[in-house]
């Protein structure tokens, strides 16, 4: 993907993007949570019918 003048990229918080946030606390650190492991979590309550 090529991006141009004015393009903009939005980046989620959390351990798949720790090169474009800023530095974290040791106590944000412990909280983050893998994106594979949230991904997994909210793929499971939207088959469960929880998420709406």
């Amino acid at each position: 993907m090529t991006l141009g003048t004015g393009d903009a990229v939005l980046l989620p918080h959390g351990t798949g993007h720790v090169l474009a946030d800023r530095a974290a606390d040791t106590r944000t650190v412990a909280q983050t949570v893998p994106f594979e492991q949230w991904s997994a979590a909210v793929r499971a309550e939207t088959a469960s019918g929880a998420a709406r």
